[in-house]
């Protein structure tokens, strides 16, 4: 159910810029600070989910159960686990997950996705015949960027693309589906790209900048087939 359905007759400070998900998320090593997130209260109200079921049963304790907030268009680690308080303060959380860990080489939070996509088939490796071959895959994109514009496919290691089709429904926060016709008519490996670009303009780099902790990694993916002789 929505955050904000859950708590709207709760006490939380109206006041209070920043929402606390609490959890018993405690790692089993002596030192290791208790894990905790917060949200923008605007942030947390407008979209966060509280799950209790996964695919129409309860949420198993491996993915977070029995309650666990869901952040869609974010990166994981805002998706509490074992949620089991809420609070309302006036500021960041000081935790040692939000303050030092999760943070990009020039400081910044790791919060919002960014535009990425997937191929799923042919997987990396397969060996396909010569002539036409269908490429599928997945493509999504952050909180506050409008979804995935459009999905393209290179067959010649990125000299040139040409654009995918969207398919299935759109759904805010959900993964988008795409698909694609590419042609190889000589024999050996050959690469095949996909790079997405969602509706705020931003396009999924081939090489994403690296920080540190490997963060936020878009980089364009590539897939190697081998084409058989005919």
């Amino acid at each position: 159910m929505p955050l904000a359905a859950l708590l709207e007759r709760a006490d939380l400070g109206h006041q209070a810029e920043h929402l606390w998900m609490e959890a018993l998320d405690q790692a089993p090593l002596p030192g290791v600070p208790k894990f905790l997130r917060s949200l923008p209260r605007s942030v947390a109200l407008a979209d966060a989910i509280v799950a209790y079921e996964m695919n129409g049963q309860p949420i198993p304790l491996l993915h977070g159960g029995p309650l666990r907030l869901v952040m869609p268009g974010w990166f994981g680690m805002a998706s509490t686990k074992w949620l089991t308080h809420v609070h309302a303060r006036p500021a960041v959380s000081d935790n040692y997950f939000m303050a030092h860990g999760y943070r990009y080489g020039d400081g910044s939070p790791v919060e919002r996705l960014r535009v990425k996509s997937l191929i799923v088939s042919p997987l990396d490796g397969a060996r396909v015949p010569a002539g036409r071959l269908q490429v599928a895959g997945q493509a999504w994109t952050g909180a506050g960027s409008g979804g995935i514009r459009g999905v393209e496919v290179s067959a010649d290691a990125g000299r040139s693309w040409q654009a995918a089709r969207l398919v299935g429904r759109e759904w805010p926060g959900a993964w988008r589906g795409w698909e694609a016709e590419i042609e190889f008519r000589q024999p050996g490996p050959r690469r095949i790209m996909a790079r997405a670009t969602d509706r705020s303009g931003s396009v999924q780099p081939l090489s994403a900048r690296a920080n540190p902790g490997g963060y936020g990694n878009n980089s364009v993916q590539e897939v190697t087939v081998h084409v058989a002789r005919t």
